[in-house]
C-alpha cells in the first residue's frame, strides 16, 4: 500500500520532530505498536522500535531520508513479507526486493509472514537424527554435523570460514535441500562473488541470497537474518529441508549496537545493548529438527559465521554465540599461515549433537581419527630425534602425517563419504609407506573407489560393517 491509501484507512498520521540517523522521533500515531511498519510520503519505510506516551522511535529501513515536519502513516501491520517459491534463484534485499535490476521480477504470495516470530515449541521438535553432509573431510569425519544443528563457524578474517559454508551449500542442494545464504552488511563485490559461485556450481536454482550491503541503512542490516529465517520457515512448512548460512553475526551485532545506541538505549558490555544475547538466541532457536502434521521430519540447519580478532575466541559476541549453538568449527590463522587447507583446528572445534547422527562405523572411525591426530600432535615435538625414535613412535607419526595430508582439500572439491571411508581405512591399515606415495596414488584410488562404489561393493561394506575392525579387514579384500 502507498501513503495515501494507508492514511485514508488509518485516519491518523505522525510528524517527524527529530532524527539521529537511522532513528527518527515521531509524534502522533497514537495507535502504533511495536514492530509496526510505517511509510512516508516520499517512499520511506521504517519500523517502530519504541513506543512512549507522546512519541515513537522509528528505525529507517531504506536509504530514503526524512526531514523535520515530514509526515508518516502506519500500516496497521507488523513488518511482513510475502514469500513464495519464486524467490529461489534471486538475490534479494531484507525487504524481499530484487537487489539486481536485471533479475526476473519477483512474484509475491498473498499470505504474508512476519519477520520476527517466536520459535516453534518443544512439541514440534524432534531429535537431530540425520547427518548434514558438507563434502569437507575434516568436518564430516572429525566435527560431524546433523540436519537441524546450529553450528558456529569462527575464525579471523580471510582464513576460509565461508568456504565450508559454500561447500555445505553444494552438498545440501545435491540432497534436494534449499539453501538460504544470508550476507549481512557485506561489500557488494563480495555478495556478487558469492552469487557467481552459486551460478557456476549450478546450485543457484535451489538457492536464495538475502543480502544487505555495507552501504545500506543499519536498520536494513539488522533485519537481514530475520528475513532469511522467515523464508527458511516457509520452505520448512512445505516439507523441504533448508540450510541457512548467516555471514556473519559479528556484523549483525555491530548494526544492532549502532541502532540502539542511536535510540539512546542503555549500553551494556562493550556498548552492546543488554538484550544482544536474547536477540541472537531467539534468532538461532528458529533452526532445528521439526515434525510436521504427518509426523515426518524436516529441518532448518544453520551455519552461523562469526569473526574473531587475532584468534581471540573469548570475546563477548563470540562467547555468546558459542553458548547458544550446538558446537563450533574454529578456523586457525596460524594453521592457515602454515598452508593447511581447510585451516580447521580440530582440537578447538566441537560438535555437540552431530555424532549421534553417525552410523556405528563412522562414529568409531571419527573417534579413532581424532585420537590418532591427538597422538600425532603430541609426538611432533620428538621428530628432531630422528633415528633415535622407536619403531612404534615412527609408525604413529607417519599415520598422523598421512591423515593430515589426506584431510587437505581444495575449496571446489566435494568428497563422497565412500571415498573418505575407504582412504582412511587404507591409511589405518598401513597401505601407504609415506605421504608422497599417498599423493601419487590418490587420483587413481579415487577412480578405483568410484568404480567399486558403482558395483555397491564398498557401499555394502559400509552398511554391513557395524564396527571399525570389521570394515578395516573387509577393505583389505576389496580390489582397488
Amino acid at each position: 500500500m502507498d501513503y495515501k491509501t494507508l492514511f485514508e484507512k488509518q485516519g491518523e498520521y505522525g510528524v517527524v520532530t527529530g532524527f539521529t540517523l537511522p532513528i527518527y522521533t515521531v509524534e502522533g500515531l497514537p495507535g502504533a505498536t511495536l514492530d509496526e511498519e510505517v511509510l512516508g510520503e516520499n517512499g520511506f519505510r521504517g519500523m517502530v522500535i519504541s513506543v512512549n506516551k507522546n512519541q515513537l522511535k522509528v528505525l529507517s529501513l531504506s536509504n530514503i531520508t526524512l526531514n523535520n515536519n515530514d509526515k508518516v502513516v502506519r500500516s496497521g501491520e507488523r513488518l511482513q513479507i510475502g514469500v513464495s517459491e519464486n524467490v529461489l534463484g534471486h538475490i534479494v534485499t531484507p525487504l524481499l526486493e530484487n537487489l539486481l535490476a536485471d533479475q526476473a521480477p519477483l512474484v509475491y504470495s498473498d499470505i504474508k509472514r512476519p519477520l520476527d516470530v517466536s520459535p516453534l515449541g518443544i512439541n514440534r521438535r524432534s531429535l537431530v537424527r540425520r547427518p548434514l553432509r558438507t563434502g569437507v573431510k575434516v568436518v564430516d569425519f572429525l566435527v560431524p554435523l546433523g540436519k537441524g544443528q546450529r553450528e558456529l563457524v569462527l575464525g579471523d578474517r580471510k582464513t576460509g570460514k565461508t568456504n565450508v559454508a559454500l561447500s555445505a551449500a553444494r552438498a545440501q542442494v545435491a540432497e534436494k535441500a534449499v539453501v538460504v545464504y544470508c550476507a549481512i552488511g557485506k561489500k557488494l563485490t563480495d555478495v556478487l562473488e558469492t552469487w557467481s559461485y552459486f551460478q557456476k556450481t549450478g546450485i543457484a536454482k535451489r538457492s536464495l541470497l538475502v543480502a544487505s550491503t555495507a552501504e545500506d541503512s543499519p536498520g536494513l542490516i539488522y533485519l537481514t537474518p530475520f528475513t532469511a529465517f522467515t523464508i527458511a520457515e516457509y520452505f520448512r512448512d512445505m516439507g523441504t529441508d533448508v540450510l541457512v548460512i548467516l555471514d556473519d553475526l559479528t556484523n549483525h551485532a555491530k548494526a544492532f549496537r549502532e541502532v540502539y545506541l542511536k535510540a539512546k538505549a542503555f549500553p551494556g558490555r562493550e556498548s552492546y545493548p543488554a538484550d544482544i544475547f536474547s536477540l541472537h538466541a531467539k534468532l538461532l532457536e528458529r533452526a532445528g529438527s521439526f515434525t510436521d502434521a504427518k509426523k515426518s521430519e524436516v529441518a532448518i540447519s544453520c551455519l552461523a559465521i562469526a569473526e574473531t580478532v587475532e584468534g581471540d575466541i573469548s570475546s563477548y559476541i563470540t562467547t555468546n554465540l558459542m553458548g547458544m549453538t550446538d558446537g563450533h568449527i574454529y578456523y586457525d590463522a596460524h594453521l592457515f599461515g602454515l598452508g593447511q587447507r581447510p585451516a580447521v583446528n580440530v582440537g578447538l572445534s566441537v560438535t555437540r549433537v552431530g555424532k549421534q547422527t553417525c552410523t556405528p562405523l563412522k562414529r568409531q572411525l571419527t573417534e579413532t581419527l581424532g585420537q590418532r591426530l591427538s597422538t600425532y600432535n603430541a609426538l611432533k615435538n620428538y621428530t628432531h630425534f630422528g633415528s633415535e625414535l622407536t619403531t612404534e613412535v615412527k609408525a604413529k607419526l607417519l599415520q598422523g602425517e598421512l591423515i593430515n595430508a589426506y584431510l587437505q582439500q581444495d575449496f571446489l572439491e566435494l568428497v563422497p563419504e565412500v571415498e573418505a571411508h575407504t582412504v582412511f581405512a587404507l591409511i589405518l591399515n598401513g597401505y601407504f609407506a609415506n605421504v608422497d606415495e599417498l599423493v601419487l596414488k590418490l587420483e587413481q584410488l579415487k577412480k578405483d573407489i568410484a568404480e567399486a562404489a558403482l558395483t555397491n561393493t564398498l557401499a555394502k561394506l559400509m552398511i554391513e560393517s557395524n564396527d571399525l575392525e570389521t570394515f578395516l579387514e573387509a577393505v583389505k579384500k576389496v580390489k582397488i
